[in-house]
């Protein structure tokens, strides 16, 4: 508010960031990069920063160019942070279809993205601006168009985010298990769950890869066993447990 009353006289622009966990991979940098070098009138908002990222960042932008906001099981609370933002901005560089976009857009605040896995899928341009992956000029630019010319509306926003309802998702997907299992031939089956079972693996062998548990050389036999009915149904099941023993392991190391 302070910060506000200084601005006086000119329109303040508001660019919000929103993560469960703020890291390099969600575009961390690229936040403290824009409250440097964005104009005197626009402020930063970070929500989700834990204790020590809260305290730097206050320290370093001392002014409140960047303002980190605590994290907030208050859904009234959170939706009021991002309908007063200008614009929701999403500099993922590693993601896969992130609900915070349409967070955003379900409170009328368009979104910008970077073009990372599935970021970009829940955003037209209708309704926001897809910036090629870790293009930081691109993502200013679109940045300072959004904020100063203002080309998406609050109501379209809200409609886009409307195609993701919870209840007509889950419908689809119970109506996509009943076409398998009402499938006159039984091949389909096993076909639906060799497809699982490899996208599966894939997940984890690409898990393990970027870990260094596995090289490319180790990881290319589990998938030969693509036209084998038998051991594909068991590489899924040995994946899963493997995916759990792994995923808990990083737990209690990251607690350690």
């Amino acid at each position: 508010t302070k910060r506000r009353q200084q601005m006086a006289g000119y329109p303040h622009r508001t660019i919000l960031g929103v993560a469960n966990r703020w890291e390099e991979r969600k575009g961390l940098d690229t936040f403290i990069r824009l409250a440097e070098e964005l104009p005197a009138n626009y402020t930063v908002e970070i929500l989700g920063l834990d204790k020590a990222q809260t305290v730097q960042l206050k320290k370093k932008f001392p002014t409140g160019k960047l303002l980190p906001i605590d994290r907030t099981a208050n859904v009234q609370l959170l939706s009021s942070i991002y309908r007063s933002a200008d614009v929701y901005v999403n500099a993922t560089m590693e993601d896969n279809f992130p609900t915070t976009n349409l967070e955003a857009l379900a409170c009328g605040t368009p979104v910008i993205t970077y073009d990372t896995g599935g970021s970009g899928e829940s955003v037209t341009e209708d309704c926001g601006i897809v910036v090629e992956k870790g293009n930081y000029e691109k993502l200013l630019a679109a940045i300072l168009k959004v904020c100063e010319e203002h080309p998406f509306s609050a109501k379209v926003c809200r409609q886009r985010a409307q195609n993701y309802d919870r209840s007509d998702r889950y419908a689809e997907y119970l109506a996509l298990y009943e076409r398998i299992l009402e499938s006159e031939r039984p091949g389909k089956v096993i076909e639906y769950l060799m497809l699982a079972g490899n996208v599966f693996l894939g997940l984890v062998v690409l898990e393990l890869i970027v870990h260094g548990l596995v090289d490319y050389a180790d990881a290319t036999f589990l998938f030969q066993t693509q036209k084998k009915p038998v051991l594909a149904l068991l590489c899924l099941f040995m994946t899963a447990f493997l995916l759990l023993v792994f995923s808990v392991c990083r737990r209690l190391t990251e607690n350690l």
